[in-house]
């Protein structure tokens, strides 16, 4: 499984992440947006805290859609926390008071071309403190509408 980071935007409550960019991450990969496949992903939308299968989700991952096209292209979601775990109340105060901010994937490739991820099946998402993405950073409090 490969791993990407996202960036969070806010707007009052709401919370609008991107998932994934095809900028080349920390590891020299890049996965372009235009290769997910997410309609396994969308029959089970969990939300997990750093890729750990073993613990119950800390939530559900909303509305997963892609904008833009070509460079600017990117695979946006709406975080939603529960509020059933003590985990999972923890984390969403994290991300309430800015101590966590980013979001990252977890995927199986499905064919690449040297280092590039042409098409892959998004498994979950996850909430987590260090992600491979170098493009993932609070971007708070910017208009939904721009």
């Amino acid at each position: 499984m490969y791993t990407v980071k996202a960036n969070i935007e806010r707007e009052g409550k709401k919370m609008i992440a991107i998932a994934s960019t095809a900028v080349e991450d920390r590891h020299g990969e890049k996965v372009l947006v235009e290769g997910w496949e997410t309609k396994n992903f969308m029959a089970n939308p969990v939300l997990l805290w750093a890729h750990d299968h073993s613990i119950p989700a800390i939530g559900n991952a909303k509305n997963v859609r892609t904008e833009g096209k070509g460079a600017d292209a990117k695979m946006v979601f709406e975080p939603e926390f529960h509020e059933i775990t003590p985990e999972a109340r923890a984390i969403k105060a994290m991300f309430d008071q800015g101590i966590i901010n980013s979001f990252a994937v977890g995927f199986k490739p499905l064919e690449a071309e040297g280092n590039t991820f042409t098409k892959q099946e998004l498994l979950e998402i996850s909430a987590v403190n260090v992600p491979a993405n170098p493009e993932a950073r609070m971007m708070a409090y910017k208009s939904l509408e721009n």
